[in-house]
């Protein structure tokens, strides 16, 4: 067996991430419930959401729509570009709901783009796009860590069913953004069809609609549909006068939303004049509706108020029920403040039971909050206390599913609402610069370390590391070093994982650094730790087993069974890569007794891994055969991925000693597509494996 071939298999040695219990700051943070609120109901995955309002006319776009996304029509789909408030997104999903009347689809994925955007990168957004739509299709390639791994998923599903997309709200950065969208939806296959909305049209579509002002007939349509749904908006009508309809009409310009936020304001008591007035002071066409936004918020009281706030927070449709939970106010008085708000047209009402808002609306409304301490006459005080419960209330969420694998479907299916609960809370704290709210900055705190092991689970790398990166500043900002360390943990580690390993090293002395001044000894354990997994793959193996050594009297010294077991593996691989097999599988065994005592059934699958390369490095061939089908029994288990194809890449190893190259090559075939593209080194391994085999199977 050639060197190169057995450092390959040494240096996949399976390393996992310190077992640790973080104990409470001497601050510790405020009001992260534990007990998980009742979650929002929605849509379920891969099917259409209600529109955010119901459509209304439009019947010579919708067939114009329709008409782009027959098979035969070359081209992606459909552009609807036109400013904010003209019904883009109604007409998207209805666009759908007649094809799937027809039939022209197997499957239907909504996707909406985030209001706000962190990653500044040109690809970012196409990313948010990829990793949702493989979500959507239960495709757990949604969950690896690679962006052009996760694209070649998402192409690949996609070239199997019929499926229509819509990619809602899609606004590109720049000219470099915009051609690398068109460059990707250029790539989808023929079975596939999307629907992009936004501001501004992107090329190469099947048709693309810009879409203007109602017509004077679909705008009269519209008002008769809500003086048929909302009896105070017909009495409100009836009382202006016979002139107030066409008035509105030419003032609104067209606007749908700018129309029934009029509307709204006549049921609630303003004069016509006055609405009249509103619509002739925006500035330019698509700002009609903010500006009605604005003072229809000045006609709520403190319910209303409170119950806009929460549902500001939720990036899926909510339910009366999940807004009493996250504002403690009694349902019954949710539901009539919803019944008022949606009169309004600040939330619309779905299906009788659930509700969403408008993205231009969420925005107002996030505004009023900030400019609360500087109020001119006439604007409305919207106080962002209730928006940190309703913010307090999604930490609680999280931690109630926290390192808990069956809740992470109940996380995954929440994310964007918990994303954007991150974004507010880093808002709110006033981050990077001057702390200026703690709550906030201890409840990011709270969420991060609630959602560390799903992240890395799912494979949400670059969250991960954004929410990392806050929330260590944040416990910086609030002296609270413990936390500190541990937020800065979680960034080396992914790091690491990625083999990045000046960014690791940056953020372990980070975390060396938080450790230390707040002085537990395990925590300065965890540090030596990650420090001696660096020295490893910097290849310093000699002062990589000084340092876990080092940690592991602690660990002895302090009882911690389970950090114990952890060492012991990592000992047992810089023992393996130093060729002193003995004392490798001393430290393997009794890591391996260690999980077993602790009934850890991952680990198990990990210790009987690296026992199984080790079988290999020995020429063990029949050894190494029972401790890896042990480790694909426990991962089968588990429903671990990874530790699957760690196990097929030890058997088509023990396959290729026998000479049994095309069986050798199956698993091994196996295990690259479940691996495909992981940013660390297993990938790398089992693509050799692959091509090594493949080549000793032409030879045969």
């Amino acid at each position: 067996m050639e060197a190169t071939e057995q450092l390959e298999r040494s240096v996949g040695q399976l390393m996992t991430p310190t077992v640790y219990a973080e104990q409470a700051p001497s601050e510790p943070p405020e009001g992260a419930e534990q007990a998980a609120p009742e979650a929002p109901t929605g849509a379920a995955p891969g099917s259409l959401p209600a529109p955010p309002a119901p459509l209304v006319g439009r019947r010579a776009e919708v067939l114009r729509c329709l008409g782009a996304l027959a098979p035969a029509v070359t081209g992606w789909g459909v552009a609807i570009a036109g400013p904010a408030g003209m019904g883009k997104t109604a007409l998207a999903i209805e666009v759908a709901l007649q094809a799937r009347v027809a039939n022209r689809f197997d499957d239907y994925l909504f996707v909406e783009a985030p209001a706000t955007r962190r990653d500044s990168a040109p690809a970012a957004a196409i990313e948010g796009f990829v990793r949702a739509a493989l979500r959507l299709l239960g495709d757990r390639a949604s969950q690896q860590p690679s962006a052009p791994a996760r694209e070649r998923a998402l192409l690949e599903a996609l070239r199997s069913r019929r499926t229509l997309m819509i990619w809602d709200g899609l606004e590109p950065r720049g000219d470099a953004e915009r051609q690398l969208i068109a460059d990707f939806v250029a790539r989808l296959p023929a079975s596939a069809k999307l629907i992009i909305t936004g501001r501004a049209p992107i090329g190469q579509a099947s048709a693309a609609l810009s879409l203007g002002p109602l017509s004077e007939r679909d705008a009269e349509a519209l008002i008769d549909d809500l003086r048929r749904r909302y009896p105070r908006v017909a009495a409100a009508l009836a009382a202006a006068g016979p002139e107030a309809r066409g008035d509105l009409c030419a003032a609104a310009a067209g606007e749908p939303l700018a129309l029934r936020m009029a509307l709204g304001l006549l049921a609630a008591g303003t004069s016509l004049s006055t609405a009249l007035d509103l619509l002739s002071d925006a500035p330019q066409i698509g700002a009609h509706a903010t500006t009605l936004i604005d003072t229809a918020l000045t006609h709520l009281d403190a319910t209303d108020r409170a119950v806009l706030i929460a549902l500001s927070s939720f990036q899926r449709p909510a339910d009366a029920s999940a807004l009493a939970a996250a504002t403690d106010i009694a349902p019954a008085a949710v539901a009539q403040s919803l019944a008022r708000l949606a009169a309004l047209a600040l939330v619309y009402e779905l299906d009788g039971e659930r509700y969403s808002m408008h993205r231009l609306t969420r925005g107002t409304v996030r505004a009023a909050m900030v400019r609360t301490a500087e109020l001119e006459p006439g604007q409305a005080a919207l106080d962002p206390a209730w928006l940190r419960h309703a913010l307090r209330r999604w930490a609680g969420f999280a931690a109630g599913y926290r390192d808990d694998p069956q809740g992470f479907e109940q996380l995954d299916q929440e994310w964007p609402s918990l994303e954007a609960a991150a974004q507010t809370l880093y808002d709110l704290s006033g981050l990077p610069g001057v702390l200026s709210d703690q709550l906030s900055a201890r409840l990011l705190n709270d969420l991060s370390k609630s959602l560390a092991a799903f992240l890395r689970d799912r494979g949400h790398w670059d969250a991960a590391l954004r929410l990392g990166e806050w929330a260590y500043e944040a416990a910086c900002a609030l002296g609270g070093w413990q936390s500190a360390g541990w937020r800065a943990y979680q960034v080396a580690w992914v790091h690491y994982s990625r083999s990045d390993l000046d960014q690791a090293a940056l953020w372990v002395d980070r975390m060396d650094q938080a450790l230390r001044r707040a002085g537990g000894r395990a925590d300065q354990a965890a540090a030596l730790r990650m420090r001696g997994l660096l020295a490893d793959q910097r290849g310093d193996l000699l002062a990589a087993e000084r340092l876990l050594l080092d940690a592991l009297v602690i660990y002895q010294e302090l009882g911690s069974p389970a950090n114990q077991m952890t060492m012991l593996g990592d000992l047992g691989a810089v023992a393996q890569r130093l060729q002193q097999f003995d004392r490798a599988a001393d430290y393997y065994q009794r890591s391996l007794e260690l999980a077993v005592q602790l009934g850890s059934p991952a680990q198990q699958a990990i210790c009987a891994n690296n026992l199984g390369l080790l079988a290999l490095d020995r020429s063990w061939p029949a050894q190494a055969r029972q401790w890896f089908d042990r480790e694909l029994d426990l991962a089968t288990v588990l429903g671990r991925l990874d530790l699957q194809s760690y196990a097929q890449i030890g058997l088509a190893q023990v396959l290729e000693i026998d000479y049994r190259f095309a069986e050798a090559l199956a698993l091994a075939e196996q295990a690259l597509a479940l691996q495909d593209q992981l940013a660390n080194h297993d990938h790398a391994i089992a693509l050799q494996l692959v091509e090594r085999l493949r080549r000793r199977a032409d030879r045969r």
